[in-house]
């Protein structure tokens, strides 16, 4: 990288700191605006701001789902079907980069444009604050109806995250929630896209799996056959992350990847339902989809399971494809991405002006086939309330920064420079890092994050985390 890149990058970082399977039922999902009303009908909005009729959205964010799960990706084993189908007439983002292992966090950033030291949200227990203007409140503002239907619903309850959404899958009273099945979560979704929409929608869904713990699918079952280790029938969040603990068998590692594939292969089809009422219902040819994830999974690689203080690629590569139907020609986009560019992306799309100082960028140049601009993105590890620093130490200032093929770690008083085009598995970082004027360009742009100020007004105290709370981050594997 040249010094004129390197400025250019560091310059613009500076400035950026200033259906249901066997049921056709539809289910009626609650309806809340804790902004504006207590409850109020869909129906009942105002008329939209917009006079030219604009594209509905579909937002769909498969949790824990890595990019190379994907047909599109280059797996070959065929589990993605309908996702892979879609791509085909889709903008392919090849390199697209989570800010963070965690689904709170990340999904803060994929809805505000801002990194998670910017908006707040750290850990699964904390709250994104109401000052922070979201995709869906300045959707909603414009006359969009706005709906989120999520497998995990503490997202809404109690994580903010339903901020700007009118018809939710859950309360956002802040109270305990369960969490809905995709089953449940696709029958909302089909019930309300089969209807016909008074005015454009923005529908958010949201599925859980591939997250753990990994029940057995038929595909897995199969895979299976004939293995008797401790996963033959399954993996329970603890069982999952006791295989850290033990030496490795490569059985082993066959075992827990099928269940992941396998749980993969369920979203793929219950995305594929949702799709296919999308068409039914004659929204398809006016409705922008996007596929994405909020960070992958670690399976076995570098002897390791899991993602939330993880800064490996399988945790922080996901997939991201856009598909507008007003635009026909598809194409893959090798320049690299990041989830805090999907909320001013869907902006530009639908022809609104995204908030001011955010961190993301709009995409929209590479979908009308421009070549982006290279800029650094950043991914960091989740954070810990003050009991935990206190009782498990973790490096919390752990930073990964991205610039074009190059990634430096800095973790655990390490600097570890991967060059990701020659070296994808990170089994080789460079050598004499501190000499390398890449890692020297790439350590002060992480001096610059770092410098952000760190937003405190979303995060969470132990002493206010109820019992409920914090089982349901225990039997997640967020708590240990």
């Amino acid at each position: 990288m040249t010094t004129a890149k390197s400025i250019v990058a560091l310059g613009f970082f500076v400035a950026m700191a200033g259906a249901c399977a066997n049921s056709e039922a539809p289910v009626e999902p609650v309806v809340d605006s804790p902004k504006e009303r207590a409850v109020e009908r869909v129906t009942e909005a105002p008329e939209p701001a917009v006079t030219v009729a604009p594209p509905n959205v579909l937002l769909i964010t498969v949790d824990t789902q890595r990019a190379d799960s994907f047909g599109i990706y280059g797996n070959p084993g065929g589990h993605t079907p309908n996702i892979d189908r879609l791509a085909e007439k889709s903008v392919v983002f090849e390199r697209a980069t989570a800010p963070m292992g965690t689904t709170f966090p990340s999904h803060a950033s994929l809805f505000t444009g801002l990194y998670p030291r910017r908006h707040g949200v750290r850990y699964n227990g904390d709250r994104l604050g109401e000052e922070v203007e979201t995709l869906a409140e300045t959707l909603r503002e414009a006359g969009w109806e706005t709906m989120a239907l999520v497998s995990y619903g503490s997202m809404v309850s109690r994580g903010g995250l339903g901020q700007g959404f009118v018809r939710t899958s859950h309360e956002q009273s802040g109270e305990h929630s369960v969490a809905a099945s995709p089953v449940r979560v696709t029958g909302m979704a089909r019930g309300l896209l089969s209807r016909k929409r008074p005015f454009p929608f923005f529908m958010w869904v949201h599925y859980f799996q591939p997250h753990s713990p990994y029940e057995p699918t038929p595909y897995s079952e199969e895979q299976l056959a004939g293995y008797d280790g401790p996963l033959a029938a399954g993996a329970s969040v603890q069982q999952f992350y006791n295989l850290a603990k033990n030496e490795w068998r490569d059985e082993d590692r066959t075992a827990i990847r099928a269940l992941y594939d396998g749980q993969t292969r369920e979203a793929d089809r219950t995305v594929g339902q949702i799709l296919e009422t999308l068409e039914k219902a004659g929204h398809a040819e006016r409705t922008i989809v996007v596929i994405t994830a909020d960070h992958g999974q670690l399976l076995g690689e570098h002897d390791d399971v899991g993602h939330g203080f993880r800064l490996w690629e399988p945790v922080l590569h996901v997939p991201l494809l856009v598909y507008d139907p007003r635009e026909g020609e598809p194409r893959r986009v090798s320049s690299r991405v990041g989830l805090v560019d999907v909320a001013p992306t869907i902006l530009e799309m639908v022809g609104l002006s995204a908030p001011e100082a955010i961190d993301g960028r709009s995409l929209v140049p590479a979908l009308r086939g421009e070549e982006l601009e290279e800029r650094p993105y950043f991914s960091e590890v989740r954070g810990l309330t003050p009991k935990k620093r206190a009782r498990r130490p973790r490096d919390e200032n752990a930073l990964a920064v991205f610039l074009d093929d190059h990634k430096l770690v800095i973790q655990r008083g390490e600097t570890k420079l991967y060059d990701l085009s020659a070296d994808p598995s990170e089994l080789a970082p460079l050598l004499e890092t501190s000499d390398d004027p890449r890692a020297r360009e790439l350590a002060a742009l992480a001096e610059v994050y770092r410098g952000q100020e760190d937003q405190t007004s979303g995060r969470v105290e132990p002493a206010d985390l109820a019992p409920h709370v914090e089982e349901e981050l225990r039997s997640l594997g967020y708590l240990q």
